[in-house]
C-alpha cells in the first residue's frame, strides 16, 4: 500500500477528515490527472529518498511538513487512546534567565 493510502485509511480508522487538512496538490498531478502522488508533501518526500530532479518552493513544503506534523500527531495520539487526537499541542516557553 502506497504511504498516502495508508494515511487515508488510518485517519479513517480514526475519524480524522482528512480533507480539512487541505494538503496542497502534487505539481505533478496538476500536469497530468493520473499522476502516483496526490499531495506535494509525497512528491517532495520522493524528491528526498530518490534523489529525483526537482524544484521546489520551500515555503510551500515548510507549511506542507507543518500539516503532515499535525496530522501525524492526531495518528499517534489517536492510536494510543481515540479520546487524544485533539489533545492540545504544549504551548510555547521560554525559559528565562
Amino acid at each position: 500500500m502506497k504511504s498516502e493510502n495508508l494515511i487515508k485509511d488510518a485517519s479513517t480508522k480514526l475519524g480524522i477528515d482528512i480533507n480539512t487538512i487541505n494538503f496542497a496538490k502534487s505539481h505533478v498531478r496538476l500536469k497530468k490527472l493520473n499522476s502516483e502522488l496526490e499531495w506535494e508533501i509525497s512528491e517532495y518526500r520522493n524528491y528526498l529518498t530518490h534523489f529525483n530532479n526537482g524544484l521546489y518552493d520551500l515555503d510551500l513544503i515548510a507549511n506542507e511538513q507543518r500539516k503532515m506534523i499535525d496530522l501525524c500527531r492526531k495518528l499517534i495520539f489517536g492510536y494510543i487512546n481515540p479520546n487524544f487526537i485533539e489533545w492540545k499541542k504544549p504551548k510555547k516557553t521560554f525559559l528565562k534567565k
